[in-house]
């Protein structure tokens, strides 16, 4: 049995012996245990010293550790380790202290350090790699209990060449191993803190105002106040990339404090989500101090009402991608307003379950000149009815992207008004679970800009017919992906189609499709050279004879059944 105080001359002196780690190493790499309800997966890759490890589940054990600790020698050395799931298996602990001993003695040249759900790693292991790797670059911890400060005290201090951290879910952690990472840890540029209710405002304030090479930060689900978004925007640094999430105890007013005129001037990407107090007022503070934001998301946050968000379109003219998702106090209205001041920057703009986007009264808003939107992504708002569309439609004539996914009460005559005046250009359309819309619409759209698509996802559209997919025939000859499933298609319609335009075709989904029979896959498989994915699921119409002889035909195609 191995223990945790075996030095590396032990392991060497059973090296030598028969059936030495060595041997169990290379059983590692080839077998497999049908007994095992939880199977373990080995990456090899890369040369010169790149090893790269996986182990989950059951098979992540010390005895595999040191197997892989001794047998990478001769390969170059371990240069990646991850560990998915080391929980406990039956009475045995699966993954313990002993096993990153073995790592830390053997493996000098590891440089990424990933421990997910190990629960019986403590301080012992981490310091072990820490005091035998020292040019550690990455570590990812997750759901670690028993790590604590000490361990992180001891990474940081011998591991000068960290970049990227991650803690999330570890309790025992604290202030004191951030002190230690912010006095240490002078090359760091992403850390990421989640879910650590040790972690306080003092820890926070030092790693922002001693890290100056900081670049991403994510702090979520912490017991921070308004002092450590205060650091954060006084923060003079190359910080570009910030995320805050589940912040309940920072008030408004907190959030204000964010807004210091001497930092975040290097702000590119900001993520607000599920914080409660973060305000109109909050939105446009950030607007005012943030002005050269390119990437901003807003996720269920309730305070927040059309007036912010139009303020804030106003104030950030170098926008370039809006999202906002479960933010209940946007309306149409507002979506409109927004769109009509936006910056001439902005290519992206999705809005997702705002369940206060609904109909609005016939407006004539000013059209801004000059735009570069692409992309208009608006899902699963189910009150938003044909004008709205039609609305946006005219002022995003240059979108070669849309989703509308989930809007069960547009009809034909809002997506035509939509695509009035532009269209002639569209990439992708998305069109999920639109119930209303029939081949009337679908065939002028195709017709008019179907030249150019590559993506049509129809599924759910259930007047669609045989109809619609000769349009596609005649009119999308570099078309990619297709999904018709739950649409009212028969063989005729999809051997039709298929014969003129499946030579481009890479996904095929037809669930749901009752009206299409084993036919049709012989039409499939002689005309769908580079199809690699094939869905048929509760295609009642196609026997499991048929869907498994198309399987053994066309390899390379993922098909399911």
């Amino acid at each position: 049995m191995l223990q945790s105080h075996m030095s590396r001359g032990d392991f060497l002196e059973s090296d030598t012996s028969k059936g030495g780690p060595q041997s169990q190493d290379r059983k590692f790499k080839g077998e497999t245990d049908s007994n095992e309800d939880v199977e373990s997966e080995v990456h090899l890759e890369g040369y010169d010293g790149d090893l790269s490890r996986c182990l989950s589940g059951r098979k992540a054990s010390d005895v595999r550790l040191a197997a892989i600790a001794l047998g990478t020698q001769s390969c170059g050395g371990l240069g990646k380790l991850s560990i998915r799931d080391g929980s406990a298996t039956g009475f045995k602990l699966s993954l313990t202290d002993v096993g990153l001993s073995a790592i830390g003695s053997w493996c000098s040249g590891l440089r990424v350090l990933s421990l997910w759900n190990c629960p019986y790693i403590t301080d012992q292991g981490l310091a072990s790699i820490g005091n035998g790797c020292h040019i550690l670059e990455k570590v990812d911890l997750y759901k670690c209990p028993l790590v604590g400060d000490s361990g992180l005290q001891v990474i940081a201090k011998r591991c000068p060449r960290l970049s990227y951290l991650n803690l999330d879910e570890c309790e025992k952690i604290s202030d004191v191993a951030l002190v230690a990472v912010a006095e240490h840890c002078a090359n760091l540029t992403i850390l990421t803190l989640q879910n650590c209710p040790q972690v306080s405002d003092y820890g926070i304030t030092k790693v922002v105002c001693n890290l100056k090479m900081l670049k991403k930060l994510k702090l979520s689900g912490l017991r921070l106040t308004g002092r450590s978004l205060e650091s954060i925007g006084a923060q003079e640094g190359d910080l570009s990339w910030l995320t805050l999430q589940n912040l309940d105890q920072v008030g408004p007013d907190g959030f204000v404090c964010i807004t210091h005129p001497r930092g975040l001037h290097k702000l590119k990407h900001l993520h607000i989500a599920d914080c409660r107090n973060f305000t109109d007022f909050s939105l446009s503070m950030v607007a005012k101090c943030c002005g050269n934001l390119k990437h901003f998301s807003l996720h269920k946050c309730d305070l927040v009402s059309d007036k912010g968000l139009i303020l804030f379109m106003k104030s950030v003219p170098s926008l370039q991608v809006l999202h906002l998702e479960k933010c209940n106090m946007i309306s149409g209205t507002g979506i409109v307003s927004a769109l009509s001041v936006r910056g001439k920057e902005l290519r992206e703009f999705q809005i997702k379950k705002c369940a206060g986007v609904h109909e609005v009264q016939a407006i004539c808003p000013p059209i801004p000149d000059g735009s570069a939107l692409q992309s208009i992504c608006i899902t699963d708002c189910p009150d938003v009815g044909d004008l709205l569309v039609a609305l946006v439609g005219l002022l995003c004539k240059e979108a070669v992207s849309i989703d509308f996914s989930g809007l069960q009460n547009i009809t034909d005559d809002g997506l035509l008004a939509f695509l009035c005046g532009g269209g002639s250009k569209l990439t992708s359309l998305k069109l999920s679970g639109c119930c209303k819309i029939s081949d009337r619409a679908l065939c002028v759209i195709v017709q008019e800009g179907g030249q150019t698509i590559r993506n049509l996802a129809l599924d759910g559209c259930k007047n669609l017919s045989d109809k619609s997919l000769k349009a596609i025939s005649s009119n999308c000859p570099f078309l990619e992906d297709l999904d018709i499933s739950d649409c009212a298609i028969t063989n005729a319609g999809l051997e039709d189609w298929v014969s003129s335009n499946g030579k481009m075709l890479s996904s095929l989904n037809l669930s749901g499709c009752v009206g299409v029979t084993d036919r049709s896959l012989s039409s499939i498989l002689k005309n769908c050279d580079h199809l690699q994915d094939l869905n048929l699921k509760n295609c009642k119409g196609i026997s499991e004879r048929a869907a498994s002889a198309f399987q053994s035909r066309k390899l390379n195609c993922m098909v399911l059944y």
